[in-house]
C-alpha cells in the first residue's frame, strides 16, 4: 500500500507509526506542503491512501485537493 502523510512537522508518535507502517510493508512518503512548493492545477492522486496530520491552510487545501480528485483521505 502507497501511503501520503501530509504533514507540518514531524513528533516522535508520528515517526513511530510511519516507522511501524514501512515495517509492515506499507510505502510511505513524507509530503511537507511549506516545504515542497506545488500547483494545485497539477495535483495527481498518486497514493492509496492520504493520511492529513496537518491543519496549515497549504496542508488542508492540498488534501482538500486530492479529496475532490477521488483520493481517500484519513
Amino acid at each position: 500500500m502507497k501511503i501520503g502523510w501530509i504533514a507540518d512537522r514531524l513528533n516522535p508518535n508520528f515517526e513511530t507509526a510511519i516507522a511501524l507502517l514501512r515495517t509492515r510493508g506499507a510505502q510511505v512518503e513524507l509530503i511537507r506542503p511549506e516545504q515542497q512548493p506545488f500547483d494545485l492545477a497539477t495535483v495527481r492522486v498518486q497514493q492509496d491512501l492520504y493520511v492529513l496530520k496537518s491543519g496549515t491552510p497549504l496542508g488542508m487545501s492540498l488534501a482538500g485537493t486530492l479529496h475532490t480528485l477521488g483520493a481517500k483521505t484519513l
